[in-house]
This record gives structure tokens, sequence and C-alpha cells, in this order.
């Protein structure tokens, strides 16, 4: 059982690039073991019960597959330049692919933390910041 189906790939393209359509990234290239598959096994490695979840839960899980499946599917696209598929114009932004990779991954990560640790919204901040102790000058 897939944790995303096709209902879900507008949100795959979306995350690498608001432009991708169906032309320009086809159903069948994000169903692929290399992508969504991959990213299910991800999901499933950090949450062996990702596929028993439902509500909120469920809903993360589907987003932490979304952005995986994005984060591995964005070095293919990088190549792409100027290129002219089915009268849809598509051209090479300038931007860090690494960056972009490792924002996806660490949007994902979350999903799946909030999973993992709910109301855990602190784990993440740092701790440098402490109380005074009150006295000017000493």
């Amino acid at each position: 059982m897939s944790l995303i189906d096709a209902t879900h790939y507008p949100a795959v393209r979306a995350a690498m690039d608001l432009a991708l359509d169906d032309k320009m990234v086809s159903d069948d290239l994000i169903a692929s073991s290399i992508y969504q598959g991959a990213a299910e096994a991800e999901v499933l490695r950090l949450d062996p019960l990702a596929s028993s979840r439902t509500g909120g839960d469920q809903t993360h899980i589907q987003n932490a597959v979304i952005l995986f499946t994005a984060a591995l599917m964005t070095p293919a696209l990088a190549p792409l330049q100027a290129a002219n598929m089915n009268q849809a114009e598509y051209g090479k932004r300038e931007h860090n692919v690494e960056v972009d990779i490792a924002r996806l991954r660490a949007r994902a990560q979350a999903e799946i933390n909030s999973v993992l640790n709910p109301g855990d919204d602190t784990a993440g901040m740092p701790t440098f910041f402490t109380v005074g102790t009150g006295e000017r000058g000493r």
C-alpha cells in the first residue's frame, strides 16, 4: 500500500517548482520506485508505523513522503535549460540544488518529527538564552 497516490502528485511538483505541470513531470515518473518508492521507504525507516497512521498524523506522513519525493527528484530537474515541452516553457532557475534538497529534506523530517514527538515544539529551539541574575554592573 502506497502512502501517497496520484492526487498528491501536484504537491510533489509544487514542492520542486510551482511552474511544473504533469506534462513536464509525469505521474509515472513521480510514482517510480526511484522517487516515490524510495521516499516511502525512507519514511517507513523513520517511522515503521507510518502506514497505519490516521488523521493529522497521516497528513504529516503524506507531507513527508511528498517532500522526500521532491528532494529525490530535484537533482534530475537541475539540468533543464529552456526546453519547449508540449507548448510549456520551463527555464533553468539560478539556484543551489544542494540547498533546495536540504530544505526539502528538513521540512520532511519536521513532518516526521511532529508525528514521532507530538507536543515537543521546543525540541529544536536553542538553549543559549537564559534568565540573568538580576544584578546590574557587577
